[in-house]
């Protein structure tokens, strides 16, 4: 096919930060920053999206979350290449005081900003809401691509009038189509083309995700048949199966189209420190990104879910089965856990805690470190108060004699745990009918008290003989166990947490805002360490 965009008219926009720092919180490390700048300024790159600019949120986020100007001024900046943000429609319209003021706050004027060009993204069924964005971001000077998320999933009729809705403003200077999902073929590539060209005179531009293994094709494809601005980001850094690999992407320019661009300056830090991170993240194409793609599932499903290791791949499987069914185009964690519970059976169990708990208190020892930091501290506690001692799947902090049982609740663990289990010689809490006879049949010889567990998304219940948990979470199954035990008081040892940043750190904290809800069940303290929130006392007090 001949080519139909010219030498001059091609751009390369380089977003590894915008992109990769969904793996990391965009906290990428000063100086990879720089090597990164200066590797992206020698191969010639046109634009480079240093990342977000976003309104401020709860959480700790790296500097390219927000790509302040006062932080890029401390960098740096290429002299050859435009320096681009992102921003996102959703979040400047939903924000306090309007979009207006909004874009006030985070832009100054295009003259006295390093940024020249800022790139919003957009759902095409939301296009309308966000010409004013767009309109402000003129005004003040900057250069405004507009990138139309999920295109694939758009009709025809969609797309051409979102199109040709933004060339009545005026203001946008580059139209973008997105591969939100990571499903796009060249013959999608070819349909959503020819429906733009036919709404739109101005400047093209392809953002492109690997689900498929098919991004570079895409890219290529798009400039073949006239897209001018192609995103890439190093070694394919990005959420979910990541990009196309700029370093690769531009081998395959310079041999088709253009000697302007210099590949080999990419392959230094592709090779070495965006392969330290790889190896640490793990982004890029497989079976799961694939069938999320096939099925149109938003990629955050799966790197939420391989970023875990209570998931295994039947887990994964059944997941995307599940959002295949009910629709997951867009990612949320109620939508997660609705695809997670769908896979439980509604099981009570046979076996009541009460006998084992009531009026004693309970000790609970989780994973954490901070547990065999303090692991003698935790012996002695047991020697002099004998506690009710329960285990959260397993550790060896203590040994076998000192537990009074062992607890977990998602087949995954118990499945990797069932011969440990066997020679321990402890009493093992698992909701016994979710397992399947092949498991039940390992852990024959292992005394098994039956507390049941029912999923439900946005549900916690505790009841004589099971629970219901939003999640298949051990933590929120051994809470229940003492609970509906009536234990007088429950110490928590190895709940370290997460970092603030990090899913699971919040999806713990819900868990104890749930289980506090309820005044009447006992009361929870942290004896080692935690960052979550709840009371904290020590193992070593007088008078826990």
């Amino acid at each position: 096919m001949a080519n139909d965009t010219s030498t001059d008219e091609l751009k390369l926009l380089d977003c590894t930060l915008r992109d990769g720092g969904y793996y990391n919180q965009w906290d990428f490390p000063r100086e990879l920053t720089e090597a990164y700048l200066e590797a992206v300024n020698r191969a010639n790159i046109d634009v480079i999206e240093i990342g977000f600019r976003r309104v401020p949120k709860d959480r700790f986020l790296g500097a390219a979350a927000y790509s302040t100007d006062s932080y890029l001024e401390t960098l740096i900046l290429p002299k050859c290449a435009e320096i681009a943000v992102m921003i996102d429609a959703k979040d400047i319209l939903s924000a306090h005081g309007g979009a207006v003021k909004t874009i006030g706050r985070l832009f100054d004027q295009r003259d006295s900003s390093p940024v020249s060009i800022v790139r919003i993204a957009a759902n095409v069924n939301g296009v309308q809401d966000t010409q004013i964005i767009a309109d402000e971001l003129s005004r003040l000077g900057y250069r405004v691509c507009l990138n139309l998320m999920q295109s694939t999933t758009c009709t025809n009729d969609e797309l051409a009038n979102a199109t040709g809705d933004v060339r009545k403003w005026g203001t946008v200077n580059v139209l973008y189509f997105a591969d939100s999902l990571g499903n796009m073929k060249p013959i999608d590539v070819e349909r959503i083309v020819d429906i733009l060209k036919e709404n739109w005179d101005g400047a093209l531009g392809i953002h492109t995700h690997n689900n498929m293994g098919q991004a570079i094709n895409n890219s290529l494809h798009a400039i073949d048949l006239g897209v001018g601005w192609i995103d890439a980001t190093i070694r394919g850094m990005g959420r979910g199966a990541g990009n196309g690999a700029m370093e690769c992407l531009l081998l395959e320019i310079a041999s088709k189209y253009s000697d302007r661009y210099h590949p080999e300056s990419l392959f230094g830090i592709a090779t070495h420190e965006f392969a330290q991170l790889h190896s640490k993240f793990k982004w890029g194409s497989n079976l799961f990104y694939y069938l999320a793609g096939l099925h149109e599932i938003h990629p955050t499903y799966v790197q939420q879910m391989l970023s875990e290791d209570r998931y295994s791949d039947s887990d994964l499987f059944d997941v995307l089965q599940t959002l295949g069914q009910i629709g997951g185009q867009s990612f949320s964690q109620l939508s997660l856990q609705n695809a997670i519970a769908a896979n439980y059976t509604e099981a009570e169990g046979s076996w009541s805690p009460r006998e084992m708990i009531e009026g004693r208190p309970v000790l609970l020892i989780a994973a954490g470190p901070k547990a065999r930091e303090h692991k003698e501290g935790i012996k002695t506690y047991i020697d002099k108060e004998q506690p009710v001692v329960i285990v959260l799947n397993f550790s060896d902090v203590i040994p076998p004699s000192m537990v009074t049982a062992y607890a977990s609740c998602h087949l995954t663990r118990i499945l990797s745990l069932a011969d440990t289990y066997q020679k321990l010689k402890r009493p093992i809490i698992t909701p016994i009918k979710d397992l399947p006879d092949s498991v039940q049949n390992k852990l024959s010889n292992t005394k098994i008290l039956d507390f049941g567990l029912t999923i439900k998304a946005g549900e916690y219940e505790i009841r004589d003989t099971g629970c219901t948990s939003p999640v298949p979470l051990a933590a929120s199954y051994v809470l229940s166990v003492c609970a509906a035990g009536k234990a007088n008081k429950v110490l928590l040892a190895g709940f370290d947490g997460y970092a603030a940043n990090d899913p699971r750190q919040d999806e713990m904290n819900d868990i104890l805002e749930q289980y506090g809800d309820n005044s009447s069940r006992p009361p929870l303290i942290a004896v080692t360490p935690s960052s979550y929130n709840i009371k904290q006392s020590s193992i070593y007090s007088s008078e826990l």
